[in-house]
């Protein structure tokens, strides 16, 4: 029947049976998701040796703090996301 009418075809038979999934992809869901990022520390060291261990050279006057931390992005769409540290003394100054 829709053989040498292709777009009736689309129009009649693809275009019903995709809306609900259009629907539920563009308007349902999204109001379902959290939308929200969330971050966690998950281990944190001091290197204060004075030698090199072949990856990083740790010479340096200060000894070098390397966190280790998870992003976890929960809502629905690809996000960018800057992650800033900031570096205090001792005495809770900033560096």
């Amino acid at each position: 029947m829709f053989v040498k009418r292709p777009e009736t075809y689309g129009f009649a038979v693809r275009l019903p049976a995709m809306f609900p999934a259009i629907l539920y992809f563009v308007w349902l869901l999204p109001r379902q998701s959290p939308e929200e990022i969330q971050g966690d520390q998950l281990n944190r060291a001091l290197i204060t040796d004075a030698s090199s261990n072949g990856l990083v050279e740790v010479g340096f006057a200060y000894p070098i703090y390397t966190p280790l931390i998870t992003l976890r992005n929960t809502g629905l769409f690809t996000e960018y996301v800057n992650v800033f540290f900031r570096v205090t003394h001792a005495n809770d100054g900033s560096a």
